[in-house]
């Protein structure tokens, strides 16, 4: 536990691969780049978490909407930020 160097590698290569594959405006990529900013709130690096979960809510509102649940997390997750 505590692991945060080695899951911060994790999350950069699974957001490469998205990036690649389905590309920088999917709702999936969205949940990569939530998902790292989590990690840096949790690591302290609020600098590094600020423009991956802006992408994410930005990414979740264009393709789901305002009052969906994924545009939610994206809010809750700014919030915690």
């Amino acid at each position: 536990m505590g692991r945060y160097d080695k899951a911060e590698q994790f999350f950069i290569e699974a957001i490469e691969i998205a990036k690649n594959s389905i590309g920088e405006n999917d709702p999936d990529y969205a949940i990569y780049c939530n998902d790292l900013g989590t990690l840096y709130i949790m690591m302290n690096q609020f600098v590094k978490a600020e423009p991956l979960l802006v992408n994410a809510t930005a990414i979740w509102l264009k393709t789901s909407g305002e009052i969906h649940p994924d545009h939610a997390t994206g809010l809750n997750n700014m919030g915690e930020l």
